[in-house]
Parts: C-alpha cells; structure tokens; sequence
C-alpha cells in the first residue's frame, strides 16, 4: 500500500537579479529584473508503507525544496503528492500531527539544551578530538560582571540599532515606488555581519563602524567580552544606535508628510 505518492511534482521560484556594486543596487531602487528558477521539475516516485527512501543529489538538486513540500511549508507550482491520504499544502491540523521534519545544514543553539551541552553535541555530530575540546574550555573568557553586563549591553544596543537600520529602507517606500530596491540593498548591507569584522579591510571595517554601523550589531558585545575595544568604541558602540534612532525618526515624520490614505 502507498503511503507517499508524488506525480510531475514542480516547484518553480520568481527572483530578483541585482548588477553588482553600488551602482547596481541604486539602479534597484528604479527597477528589479526577474527570472524563474526550477527547483523541483516534474519529479515522480511512490513509496510504500513501511520503506525506507532517501533522496540523493548535489546542492540545488531539489532535494529540500522536495521535502518541504511534502511536509506543507511550501506550495508546489505544479504536480500532485498525497502522504497518508492528505494532500500536504492544504495544511490540516491532523496531517501535521503525523509527521516531523528535522532541516540540518545549521550549527545553531537548542532551546532545550543547556549552551555547553549544546557544543557538546556538535563535538560529536563533527567528531572532534576530545582533548582539543576540553582545551578550548578551559581557555574561555573569565565571567564576570563587567563582562556580562557589557555583553548584555551591547546586545540591547545592537537590537535596537537593528530595529532602526530595518525600518529606514522601508520608509524609503514613500520616496521610490520600487520598493524591494531598498530592501535588496539593505539585506546585502546586512550580510556584512555574517563574517567577523576583523576579516575585513580596514576601510570597510570603518565604513561598517562609523558611516553604517552594521559591525556593532554582532560584532561589538563578543569584541567587549575580549577587551579588543578602546575606550573610543565603546562610547561610540553606545552612542550610535541612539544617532541612528534620530536619524530614523527623522526620516519618518518626513514619510508622513507624504502620506496620502487610499480614501483621502
């Protein structure tokens, strides 16, 4: 008896295509080219109740994006999949009861695990040697109070400069039509802080600090904790948020005055 059956299953993805560099991401503000990308395309299997299957493939395969339609997350453009009699995408509150789907490919903390518990079990998942483990935890950073206080310091900052370096690109919504420009350029901005700032040249380590302050957001409460800021960062670690915080307001109630309801 099949439990899974999936026919011509497809799943297609609408995209934005920025040029590269400055001028790229000013000509978004104007106007986005799209294109289509085929993830998943036309693809067919059963399997019965009680088998076993795994889906083989290299990175952008589909193999994902096949999941995640199977278990709901996402619609499929095209094609049938019934599992265990439901139809996934229709998302009944009994189909979701049956089934649980684990997405790997992230190192991230557990909510249910204490933090060392949790770098424990990455050890064994990557099979590290014990003894380099054990070294690296005994070299931590003392705990302090000045240490904790900054670090939770800096990160209240950092979420409050997040909150005001998000919303600017959407107020710009009441100056460009295109809005998804703004967006688009803010989102590369931000992709800044997925690496240490130290990476990075020294005039785009100035620019991330002083002209866009995205490195305060992750970088500065690890870089306190460390003792690698000066008296002069951290200051401004602190003032920056509460500048950008004007700059923001500044720019809102200049939105407002453009602001014309649907009615008015």
């Amino acid at each position: 008896m099949e439990i899974i059956t999936v026919k011509d299953l497809t799943k297609t993805f609408t995209y934005s295509v920025k040029e590269k560099g400055l001028r790229g991401s000013l000509h978004n503000l104007f106007a986005r080219p799209t294109l289509q990308k085929t993830a998943v395309n036309g693809v067919s299997f059963s399997i019965e109740r009680g088998e076993a299957m795994g889906l083989l493939g290299p990175n952008g395969a589909g193999k994902t994006t096949t999941l995640k339609m199977l278990s709901g997350i996402l619609y499929p453009t095209a094609g049938t999949a019934t599992v265990a009699g439901f139809v996934p995408w229709e998302r009944r509150r009994d189909y979701q009861r049956r089934f649980a789907i684990v997405m790997g490919q992230k190192t991230q903390l557990w909510p249910d695990l204490p933090a060392l518990d949790t770098f424990e079990l990455n050890r064994r998942i990557y099979d590290l040697d014990p003894r380099e483990y054990q070294r690296w935890q005994r070299e931590g950073l003392p705990v302090t109070f000045a240490n904790l206080a900054g670090f939770v310091v800096f990160c209240i900052a950092g979420w409050f400069l997040t909150y005001c370096l998000f919303l600017i690109p959407e107020l710009l919504s009441f100056w460009f039509v295109a809005a998804g420009g703004a967006q688009a350029l803010s989102s590369a901005v931000f992709d800044f802080n997925n690496t240490p700032m130290n990476l990075y040249p020294k005039w785009l380590q100035r620019v991330g600090i002083f002209l866009v302050p995205v490195f305060l957001i992750t970088n500065f409460p690890t870089l306190f904790v460390m003792g690698a800021l000066s008296p002069a960062l951290i200051a401004w670690g602190l003032a920056a948020p509460w500048l950008v915080f004007a700059l923001q307001r500044l720019i809102w109630r200049r939105a407002m005055r453009r602001y014309t309801s649907a009615s008015g």
